[in-house]
C-alpha cells in the first residue's frame, strides 16, 4: 500500500500532464491557424487583381487606396497582420506559463 506523499506525488504528476497536454494541445491549434492565415494570404493576393492605374490624385495620404485594386491587398495586410499578431500573443503566453512551471 501507498503512503499518502506517494499518492499526493501521483496526483501533482497526473495533473502536471494534463496541463502540459492541454498546452500543446493550445500550441498545435495556433501553429495550424497561422498555417491557414497564411494559405488564405496566398490565396487572396492571388484572388485580387494585380493590374492597376495611376493614382488621380497625387499628394494626399491614402490616394494610393484610390487605384484600382489596391485597397483589397492593403484589407488583406492589415487583416493577416492583426490576426498573426493576436496568435503570437497567445503563442507567447503560453509558453511563458510553461517556463514558469
Amino acid at each position: 500500500m501507498k503512503s499518502n506523499a506517494e499518492r499526493m506525488n501521483l496526483v501533482f504528476a497526473r495533473a502536471k500532464k494534463i496541463k502540459y497536454c492541454r498546452e500543446t494541445k493550445k500550441l498545435n491549434f495556433c501553429k495550424v491557424a497561422t498555417a491557414l492565415l497564411s494559405v488564405l494570404l496566398l490565396c487572396c493576393t492571388a484572388l485580387f487583381p494585380t493590374s492597376y492605374k495611376s493614382a488621380a490624385v497625387a499628394g494626399y495620404c491614402g490616394a494610393i487606396l484610390l487605384i484600382d485594386g489596391m485597397c483589397g491587398y492593403v484589407l488583406t495586410a492589415v487583416v493577416t497582420f492583426i490576426i498573426a499578431t493576436v496568435i503570437t500573443v497567445m503563442c507567447i503566453k503560453i509558453k511563458n506559463r510553461r517556463d514558469r512551471k
